[in-house]
């Protein structure tokens, strides 16, 4: 009797262990597959907002509503004009983004390029982070204010986000735009594109492309950067 009752007691122990298991596979299933789901519809968003830029143009600054199977996004395109160069950018500027973000302006100037450099010695974004030591939380504080690939000394003031124009305030830049015009993008043209959920989730990640456009019928874009970035929780 005693020895079937620990018999008993065995099955049950070995069906709640299995059961627990299933349990937290199952769990585990559904939140890979909403991840999967939740990055197939950004890219979806991406996607389709590249396709409305090579073929109709978007005016640059420009931001979209987008769903997708029931999630929700804002996409905004940026030309990369509009942010601070790491590799080009005045010192000064580069200054205010460090102390507003906390980096090591030191340790930042010494990666750049010099004068007469043929390449720029900051060439990707995870260069950046390993030649830095930068935290993810750290890099996505940085992120929103600099670029790789703009080339220019400052940022043109009508492609700068609010929040950047507050930070540098008036900047002294050619009166001549690069962006090939005011009513859409064309060739040579580099921008920022980024999906994030809607409404904005503090905690939350989001999908940051940077897209060069050729102008070539068989390439017509070409991706500099493609990044799943968390949002910065420090508060400016």
């Amino acid at each position: 009797m005693l020895h079937t009752l620990w018999f008993l007691l065995l099955i049950a122990w070995f069906l709640g262990i299995t059961l627990k298991i299933g349990w937290h596979t199952a769990e585990r299933f559904i939140i890979e597959k909403s991840q999967i789901e939740r990055k197939w519809a950004e890219e979806s968003a991406l996607n389709d907002v590249l396709f409305e830029v090579l073929n109709r143009g978007f005016k640059p600054a420009a931001e979209h509503d987008y769903s997708f199977n029931g999630q929700h996004f804002r996409v905004t395109v940026i030309p990369s004009h509009g942010f601070v160069d790491l590799n080009t950018g005045q010192a000064n500027l580069l200054r205010q983004i460090a102390q507003r973000t906390g980096i090591n302006l030191d340790s930042l100037l010494k990666l750049r390029s010099k004068e007469g450099a043929m390449r720029p010695m900051i060439s990707d974004y995870a260069a950046l982070n390993a030649q830095l030591g930068l935290a993810s939380q750290q890099f996505a504080c940085i992120y929103p204010y600099v670029t790789l690939f703009s080339g220019r000394p400052s940022p043109l003031s009508q492609y700068m986000p609010d929040y950047l124009k507050k930070l540098l305030g008036r900047l002294h830049e050619e009166s001549t735009s690069v962006i090939s015009s005011d009513n859409g993008f064309t060739l040579g043209d580099s921008l920022r594109i980024e999906v994030k959920p809607h409404p904005i989730q503090p905690t939350g990640y989001y999908l940051s492309a940077e897209i060069l456009l050729t102008g070539r019928l068989d390439t017509p874009f070409f991706i500099r950067a493609w990044q799943h970035l968390p949002q910065c929780q420090k508060e400016f």
